[in-house]
C-alpha cells in the first residue's frame, strides 16, 4: 500500500511538471492546439511503458471522471456565462442545442444503420454519445486571435446545453437498448415524455436552487476567499452528484444551471480580490481536469480495437461529420429567416464554418461510452466508434481549425492591431511624462529627470511615426472606434466596481457595447435583424414598454399594486443609473481622444477621425442628457430614491 502511494505521489508530481511545459510549448507554438498535444504524450507515453518494459498499470475509473472531473469542468465553464450576454443569443444557441443536436443525432443513426447495416436503436444510441461538443480548445484559440466574442459565446452556450440534450437522451435511450425492450406504443411513449420532462426540468430547477442559495450564503463572506471558493467547490461537485444519486436527475444539468445562477448572482457581490483569487483557483482545476481526461484518453487505450473494425470507424467519422454540418447548416438557416428569432442578431455564414469545424468530440462522449455496461453486444464496437471519431476531431479539425478561422478573416487584423497598439503606447508614454513632471525635484536630479522626458519623447516619436504609416482612412476609423469602446468598458467596469451602478445597470451596458463591436467587425450579423445601424438597441422603447406592461398589470391586479409600484421605481431607477453611466463613459472617451488629438495632430487623417469620434460622443452626452432631463422631471421621487441608492451602495462598496 505505501509503495503505491509513493508511486501515485511520484507520477503526480512529474504529471504537473509535464503538462506545465506542455502547455507552455503550445504558447509558443500557437497552431498546436493543448488538447492535441495531450493526446500525442499519452500515445507516446503508452508506447514507452510498454516497449521500455516499464509497464506503467495507471488507470483511471470512469466513475472519478464522472463525478469528480467531469462536474470541476462543467462549473468551470458556465461559471463565467454572463446571462446577460448569454440572453441576446439565447433561443438561437438552444436551438441549436435541441433541434440541431436531435437532427445530428438521427443523421448518425441514419448512416450507420444505412451503410454498416447496424440495428437503429443501437445506431440512435451512437448518435446521442458522440453529437455532444467540446469547444475548450477552439474557444482558447478564439480569444488568443481576437475572434469575435459572440462568436465564442454561441460556441461555448451550444455546447453547454448540448451536453444535457445529449445526455438525456442518451440516458432515455440507452435505458431501451440496454434491457432490450423495444417495443413502443402509447404507455411507452407517455412515460419516456414524462422522464424527459422530469430529468430536464427538475434539473434545471435544482440546479438553480442550489445556485441561489449559496449565491445568499456568499454574501455574508464576501471577503473570505477560502469559504467563498470552499463553497463553490462544494456546490460544483454536489449539486451533480445529488441530483444523479438521489433524485434521478441530470448532473450535467444541475451541474451547470447552479455555476450559471451561483457566477451571476453570487459572483458580483464578493469582493475583487476575493473573485480574483476564485477565477484564477478555478482555472487551475479546469486546467488539471482537462490534462488528466486527455492524458490517460490515450495512454489507456487498446490500438488494436482500430485494426479489427478500421473501415467501421471511417465510416462513423464521415456520419458524424455530415451530420454535424446538416444541424449547424440546417439550424441556422432556420434562425437566420425565422421571424421568432428576429430579435437575435444573425450567424453569417463565415461563423456557421467555425461552428460546424470546430464541434470537436470531448469529455461527454468518453464518459458516456464509459458508462456502457461491458456485457452490452456492442460495447466493443461503440468505444471503438466514440474513440476514433474523438481523435479524428482532436487532431484533424483541432489542427485545422486556426488556419479556417485566418482564412475566414475572423480574428484582429495584424494592421489593426498594430495600430491600436502603436496609438495606446503614444498614450501611454504621455502619461509616463506626466508622472516625471509631478516627481519631486528635491527627491531627482532635475537633469536626470529631463534626460528620461527626452527618451519618452524620442520613443513617442517614432511610435507617432509608425502609426501615420498604418494609418488610412477605414483601418484608423475602425481602430479609433473599437478603443473607444475599450474605453467605455474600462470605465464601466470602475463604475460598478465602486458602487456607482447596479450589476443589472452593468451588464446590460456592458452587452450594448459588445454588440456594438460586434456589429463593427462584422456589420452583416445585424442585417435584416430588429437592431438599429451598429448593433444599437433601442432601450429608450423596451424601457418605455416595460412601465406601460407594469401599468397594465396593476390595473388588472389591484391587490398586486404595491409590488407593481416598486417594480416601476426600480425600472426608471436602474433607467436613470443607465443614462448617467452613457454620459460618464462618454465623457471618459472625449477626455481621451482630446490628449490623442493633442499628441497626433499633425496627421491629417488620424485628426480628422479623432474629431469624428468627440463629435460622435458629443452628440450622445446631448440625447442621453436630455433622456435624464425629462425623466427626473417625471418621477423626482424616484430620482431622490435613486441618489439614496447609490449613497448606500457607495458605502457598503467602500
Amino acid at each position: 500500500m505505501e509503495h503505491a502511494i509513493i508511486v501515485t505521489s511520484l507520477f503526480a508530481a512529474f504529471f504537473l511538471v509535464l503538462i506545465s511545459l506542455s502547455y507552455r510549448l503550445t504558447k509558443k507554438l500557437q497552431f498546436l492546439p493543448y488538447t492535441v498535444l495531450l493526446l500525442s504524450i499519452g500515445l507516446v507515453a503508452q508506447f514507452i511503458s510498454k516497449y521500455s518494459g516499464l509497464n506503467l498499470h495507471l488507470n483511471i475509473s470512469s466513475e472519478f471522471i464522472y463525478y469528480v472531473l467531469l462536474p470541476i469542468l462543467l462549473f468551470e465553464s458556465a461559471f463565467h456565462i454572463n446571462l446577460h450576454q448569454f440572453k441576446l443569443q439565447f433561443k438561437t444557441i438552444s436551438f441549436l442545442a435541441t433541434f440541431g443536436l436531435l437532427l445530428s443525432i438521427f443523421t448518425i443513426s441514419f448512416i450507420l444503420a444505412i451503410f454498416l447495416n447496424m440495428p437503429w436503436a443501437d445506431a440512435l444510441l451512437f448518435g446521442a454519445i458522440i453529437s455532444s461538443t467540446d469547444p475548450i480548445a477552439v474557444i482558447s484559440m478564439f480569444k488568443s486571435l481576437g475572434a469575435p466574442r459572440r462568436l465564442a459565446l454561441i460556441a461555448d452556450g451550444e455546447s453547454m446545453l448540448n451536453d444535457a440534450t445529449a445526455v438525456i437522451t442518451f440516458r432515455l435511450i440507452s435505458a431501451l437498448v440496454i434491457s432490450g425492450n423495444y417495443s413502443f406504443n402509447a404507455n411507452q411513449a407517455i412515460i419516456s415524455l414524462g422522464t424527459f420532462l422530469y430529468v430536464f426540468f427538475g434539473s434545471i430547477l435544482f440546479g438553480a436552487f442550489i445556485g441561489y442559495i449559496t449565491a445568499k450564503v456568499i454574501q455574508s463572506f464576501k471577503n473570505e476567499q477560502l469559504i467563498v471558493t470552499s463553497l463553490t467547490v462544494a456546490v460544483a461537485l454536489g449539486s451533480f452528484s445529488v441530483a444523479e444519486t438521489f433524485f434521478g436527475l441530470s448532473g450535467v444539468i444541475s451541474s451547470v444551471m447552479s455555476a450559471i445562477i451561483l457566477g451571476n448572482l453570487g459572483r458580483t457581490k464578493i469582493a475583487s480580490e476575493v473573485k480574483k483569487f476564485e477565477e484564477e483557483l478555478w482555472e487551475f482545476f479546469a486546467f488539471v481536469s482537462v490534462s488528466i481526461v486527455f492524458f490517460f484518453a490515450t495512454f489507456t487505450i487498446d490500438l488494436s480495437i482500430f485494426k479489427e473494425s478500421f473501415n467501421q470507424i471511417i465510416v462513423a467519422i464521415i456520419a458524424v461529420l455530415i451530420a454535424r454540418s446538416i444541424s449547424v447548416y440546417l439550424s441556422c438557416l432556420i434562425t437566420n429567416n425565422l421571424r421568432f428569432f428576429a430579435d437575435e442578431p444573425n450567424i453569417p455564414l463565415s461563423w456557421q464554418h467555425v461552428l460546424n469545424w470546430g464541434g470537436l468530440r470531448g469529455v461527454i462522449p468518453l464518459v458516456l461510452v464509459y458508462s456502457l455496461p461491458k456485457n452490452y453486444a456492442f460495447y466493443d464496437t461503440m468505444f471503438a466508434f466514440t474513440l476514433g471519431v474523438f481523435l479524428f476531431t482532436l487532431f484533424v479539425n483541432g489542427l485545422t481549425i486556426r488556419s479556417l478561422l485566418l482564412n475566414l478573416k475572423l480574428h484582429l487584423p495584424k494592421k489593426e492591431e498594430e495600430v491600436l497598439l502603436e496609438e495606446k503606447r503614444i498614450y501611454d508614454l504621455e502619461e509616463a511624462k506626466g508622472i516625471i513632471k509631478n516627481i519631486y525635484k528635491d527627491e531627482v536630479e532635475e537633469s536626470i529627470l529631463r534626460e528620461i522626458t527626452q527618451n519618452l519623447s524620442k520613443e513617442q516619436e517614432m511610435h507617432k511615426k509608425r502609426l501615420f504609416q498604418l494609418s488610412k482612412g477605414k483601418t484608423i476609423s475602425k481602430c479609433l472606434k473599437i478603443q473607444s469602446l475599450e474605453i467605455e468598458k474600462n470605465c464601466l467596469d470602475k463604475l460598478f466596481e465602486e458602487g456607482y451602478i447596479s450589476e443589472n445597470v452593468y451588464y446590460d451596458f456592458d452587452v450594448e457595447l459588445d454588440m456594438q463591436e460586434d456589429a463593427l467587425e462584422y456589420p452583416e450579423v445585424y442585417k435584416g435583424r430588429s437592431y438599429q445601424k451598429g448593433g444599437l438597441i433601442s432601450s429608450k422603447s423596451s424601457f418605455k414598454e416595460q412601465i406601460e406592461t407594469l401599468k397594465l398589470l396593476m390595473v388588472k391586479i389591484p391587490f398586486a399594486k404595491s409590488i407593481f409600484k416598486k417594480s416601476e421605481e426600480k425600472i426608471i431607477k436602474e433607467r436613470i443609473s443607465l443614462l448617467k453611466a452613457r454620459i460618464i463613459t462618454s465623457k471618459e472617451v472625449i477626455n481621451y481622444f482630446k490628449k490623442l488629438l493633442h499628441l497626433l495632430k499633425q496627421n491629417k487623417i488620424v485628426k480628422k477621425e479623432i474629431k469624428r469620434i468627440i463629435h460622435q460622443q458629443l452628440k450622445l452626452i446631448s440625447k442621453n442628457e436630455s433622456s435624464l432631463e425629462e425623466i427626473i422631471k417625471e418621477n423626482p421621487n424616484a430620482y431622490l430614491q435613486y441618489q439614496k441608492t447609490i449613497a448606500h451602495s457607495f458605502v457598503n462598496k467602500n
